[in-house]
């Protein structure tokens, strides 16, 4: 019980009884010993922009779209090629798939596209990736010419 009464005279003391001796008081250790309603709509204006410029910030840093993974984007580099030589791969297949059909489509790329697959496979599915391993699976896009 005296407990709670100490929490309500606090309250009063410094809510409640937040008067303008106590604003001035308040402003004087901050360092402003005269400080009027101007100057009071300066700060307030400068807190406000601050902190609507940290929300917008926050969002924004939220919102932003994510990295692309390394392997993925080699292998739909990889992918884009075949389809500008005439063999796009379907939505439904996955790389193995995909393989199949080059393999049977263009027998003259299988080896290649062997090679990127399975380097596709091991960087995107495997326990992970290393920088070396993932720059290796790029040149290999990178030479990669299917027309």
């Amino acid at each position: 019980r005296f407990g709670w009464q100490v929490i309500n005279g606090r309250w009063d003391q410094w809510v409640v009884g937040y008067d303008t001796t106590r604003q001035r008081d308040f402003f004087a250790r901050l360092g402003y010993p005269s400080i009027d309603w101007r100057t009071l709509g300066f700060w307030l204006l400068i807190a406000t922009f601050a902190i609507g410029g940290a929300v917008t910030l926050g969002l924004l840093v939220r919102e932003r779209p994510r990295r692309e993974d390394p392997s993925l984007a080699a292998w739909n580099r990889y992918c884009a090629k075949l389809a500008a030589a005439g063999l796009p791969r379907a939505a439904h297949e996955g790389p193995l798939d995909f393989l199949a059909r080059v393999r049977s489509q263009k027998p003259g790329h299988a080896a290649q596209a062997e090679e990127i697959t399975r380097r596709y496979v091991a960087a995107r599915y495997g326990p992970g990736a290393s920088r070396d391993e993932l720059r290796s699976l790029a040149a290999r896009v990178r030479e990669f010419r299917p027309g």
